[in-house]
């Protein structure tokens, strides 16, 4: 009767340890996981930040270059804001 308390207690812990073990390794992979998810979320908008940077300069070299083409000068500046009214103290 002895025998099989010891067995079976031995039989317990070896549940519980399996147990633990998995529950660490779903957490370490999960983890990696989500740090993956995060790392390729920022990389692409890396990408997408290169890319409209880079269609602004397009955008950019394509109108300068056909206000060039007409002879047309750069546009006068904007005029200045009217000054508001404030009350001196």
């Amino acid at each position: 009767m002895h025998k099989q308390r010891e067995a079976g207690v031995a039989v317990l812990v070896m549940v519980l340890f399996t147990a633990i073990i998995l529950i660490v390794v779903v957490s370490i992979t999960s983890a990696m996981t989500l740090g993956s998810r995060r790392g390729a979320a920022s990389e692409t908008r890396a990408y997408q930040a290169a890319l409209a940077s880079e269609s602004g300069q397009n955008a950019f070299t394509v109108r300068s270059r056909s206000v060039a083409q007409y002879g047309a000068e750069s546009p006068p500046p904007a005029p200045a804001a009217p000054r508001s009214k404030r009350c001196a103290v």
